[in-house]
């Protein structure tokens, strides 16, 4: 299994498990150790941190843009679950689980790519949905939806990794056209 399969499998084996029984480090603990040890250390120290419900920290080094999509998407997903149960909440969220997932996958599609064009068109397709994500969570943020600081620190941070996303994937959009 090569690495890039190796992380997603693990980072989705992570997702599954329950928060809570996560951090009561239930009786199955032990198991998932083996298991992590056998999937190798797919994942480095900076993601397992962010895969968690704290911030990120700010000092430690920075990972490819395919995995901060991943863990963009997965955050945004969790955090949609925080949200109150109403009509909005469930527009909005479900706008904003559909364009973070899809810059993700737009970029793991550019990385197949056939021609210089069809890359071009894969990243400018997955930046204007880093655009949109950033949108639909200034909109959460504009409503008021959230009130919990915990809540409100975790919509600021995604707030920023999408725009930080999306001015890397300009950057890649803007190197790539200038090697012509």
């Amino acid at each position: 299994m090569d690495y890039l399969a190796r992380k997603l499998l693990l980072i989705w084996k992570r997702l599954r498990r329950p928060i809570k029984a996560r951090e009561a480090g239930d009786d199955k603990g032990h198991m998932r150790a083996e298991e992590d040890k056998e999937d190798g250390d797919a994942l480095n120290a900076r993601s397992q941190y962010q895969m968690s419900n704290q911030l990120p920290m700010t000092n430690q080094k920075k990972y490819d843009i395919k995995e901060r999509c991943l863990i963009f998407a997965a955050r945004a997903a969790k955090f949609t679950d925080k949200l109150p149960k109403k009509q909005t909440s469930f527009e909005y969220g479900g706008q904003l689980i559909r364009s973070s997932a899809s810059t993700g996958a737009n970029l793991e599609e550019a990385d197949g790519a056939l021609s210089k064009k069809d890359f071009l068109n894969k990243i400018g397709i997955a930046r204007k949905e880093a655009k949109e994500s950033g949108y639909w969570l200034k909109l959460i943020k504009l409503v008021k939806m959230v009130n919990n600081p915990e809540n409100l620190a975790e919509l600021d941070w995604l707030v920023n990794e999408s725009g930080e996303i999306k001015l890397i994937l300009s950057s890649i959009i803007n190197k790539t056209k200038a090697r012509d």
